[in-house]
C-alpha cells in the first residue's frame, strides 16, 4: 500500500514489534498504534516516513531510546510516545521539527535535561513531560512568539527557579510543575497571564510570602491553584484572592447546584 496516508490501529490488542515493511509507506501522514501491547524498540527506519504529520505510539511497551532520526520528520506536528518504557535523553534533533505543536512523552524513564531548544520552538502549544527522570533547570528562553497553552513537567527532578521568560507565553492556560525540586519565591508575575486557568506548584521548595505586587491582571481566569507542600509563610493577601473571579464563580455555581 505505497500510497497509504492514514493508518490508525488505536485501542486494540496488537502485540509484537513494528514491522519494517510499514516504513515503505512513504506517503503516510497519520500513524497511530496508540493503546496496544506492542513492544521492542522504535526502529530508526521511522525516519523514512518524512511526510508524517501525526505520530501516536503511546500506551504500549516500547523500550530503548528515542532515535535522533526523529529530526528527519520535519512536517511532524503531533509527537506522542507516552506511557512506554523509553529511556535516555530527548535527542537534540527535536529542534528540526519546526512545525511541532504537541509533544507528549509523559510516563517513561527518560532522563537528562529538558532540551534548551524547546524554549525556541514557537510552534509548540502542548508539552507534557510528566513522570520521567528529567533533572536540571527549565529552559529560560521562551520568547515573545511563544504559543504554549499547556506545560506539564510534574514528577521529575527539576531544580532551580521558574524561568521568568514563561511570562512571554501569553496563551498559557495550564502550568503543572508539581513534585519537583523547584526553589523559588511565589511566581506572582504569572498573574499577568490573563489566560492562565490552572497553576500547580505543589510539593516543591517554593518559599516566602504569597504576594501580588507588580501584577496588573492578577489571575482573573484562574480556576485551580495548588501551592500545598512548600515553604510558604505569612498571611494570604485578601486583595489578591478577591481577584480570583473564575474560582468564585465556580464556587457559586457549585452551591446553586447543591441547593437544587
Amino acid at each position: 500500500m505505497s500510497k497509504l496516508q492514514v493508518l490508525s490501529l488505536t485501542g486494540n490488542q496488537i502485540s509484537g514489534s513494528i514491522p519494517n515493511s510499514l516504513f515503505k509507506c512513504k506517503e503516510l501522514r497519520y500513524l497511530s498504534l496508540w493503546n496496544n501491547s506492542m513492544e521492542g524498540s522504535i526502529p530508526i527506519e521511522i525516519g523514512n516516513l518524512t511526510m508524517l504529520q501525526s505520530l501516536y505510539l503511546g500506551y504500549n511497551n516500547f523500550k530503548g531510546k528515542i532515535s535522533s532520526v526523529i529530526g528527519n520528520l520535519t512536517f511532524l506536528e503531533e509527537f506522542e510516545l507516552s506511557n512506554n518504557n523509553l529511556t535516555g535523553r530527548i535527542p537534540s534533533s527535536l529542534y528540526n521539527l519546526s512545525s511541532l505543536k504537541v509533544l507528549f512523552l509523559y510516563k517513561n524513564s527518560l532522563d537528562g535535561e529538558i532540551p534548551y531548544c524547546i524554549g525556541n520552538m514557537s510552534s509548540l502549544s502542548h508539552i507534557d513531560l510528566e513522570k520521567n527522570n528529567f533533572h536540571g533547570k527549565i529552559p529560560e528562553n521562551f520568547g515573545k512568539s511563544c504559543t504554549l497553552h499547556s506545560f506539564r513537567i510534574s514528577n521529575n527532578k527539576i531544580e532551580g527557579s521558574l524561568p521568568r521568560s514563561l511570562g512571554n507565553c501569553k496563551e498559557l492556560r495550564l502550568l503543572y510543575v508539581g513534585n519537583n525540586y523547584l526553589n523559588d519565591t511565589f511566581p506572582n508575575w504569572l498573574g499577568n497571564l490573563d489566560q492562565l486557568q490552572v497553576l500547580i506548584l505543589r510539593s516543591n521548595k517554593f518559599y516566602g510570602e504569597v504576594v501580588s505586587s507588580g501584577v496588573t491582571v492578577s489571575f482573573t481566569r484562574l480556576c485551580l491553584i495548588d501551592i500545598s507542600h512548600n515553604n510558604f509563610r505569612g498571611y494570604l493577601p485578601m486583595k489578591y484572592f478577591e481577584n480570583l473571579h473564575a474560582i468564585k464563580e465556580g464556587n457559586g455555581k457549585k452551591k446553586i447546584n447543591q441547593s437544587t
